[in-house]
């Protein structure tokens, strides 16, 4: 298996810059960002599911995990890989997103093969997350070039469960990013 090492992080915390300034520290290391899930969010916009129904939910993470599988299946055992947004935070969102809607769904029933599946191919060897106060991750989404419609949404739902998650998680190293610019950021990481 590659060995892979996940970026995670808060919108606006640094994780894209972070990957862009490592591929010209290790120019033959394979980068993996999210542009094959944003193809993924294209293609359930244009279809009739929805991910507040329960059987359509499970259709669509059906294709975030297959992509992700076939991703990492076609990673050599020799390669070293970044990721931008790894494996652990895809299998923990699909198991979270229906509680964040007041459902009650068997996430792990409904996924059980594909689950099955995911975990056994795709894990990161490690883990870094980017971390900043709430207040500077707020400021750098404002004065960022990168359009964020979810970022609110993302703050309010999302970022103390999935800091938690990840301040928990065994491979996780956490990484304050306040007061530090991306090349300091890179060289920390390095």
């Amino acid at each position: 298996m590659a060995y892979v090492i996940s970026i995670e992080g808060s919108q606006g915390v640094g994780k894209s810059t972070l990957s862009t300034n490592l591929q010209k520290y290790f120019p033959n290391w394979i980068y993996l960002d999210e542009q094959g899930l944003k193809e993924l969010q294209q293609k359930k916009a244009n279809t009739h599911l929805k991910m507040e129904i329960e059987d359509d939910y499970y259709e669509i993470q059906k294709w975030y995990l297959n992509y992700e599988i076939k991703t990492f299946k076609n990673l050599k055992e020799t390669d070293k890989c970044i990721v931008v947004r790894g494996p652990e935070i895809i299998d923990f969102f699909i198991s979270m997103y229906p509680r964040t809607i007041g459902k009650n769904w068997d996430v792990e029933r409904g996924l059980k093969n594909e689950f099955a599946e995911f975990r056994y191919h795709c894990q990161s060897n490690k883990i870094v997350f980017l971390d900043a106060p709430k207040p500077i991750i707020d400021q750098r989404v404002f004065n960022d070039t990168k359009v964020r419609p979810t970022a609110k949404y993302w703050m309010n739902t999302w970022h103390d469960l999935y800091r938690n998650f990840f301040m928990h998680h065994p491979k996780t190293t956490m990484l304050d990013t306040l007061k530090k610019k991306p090349e300091e950021v890179k060289e920390i990481f390095i």
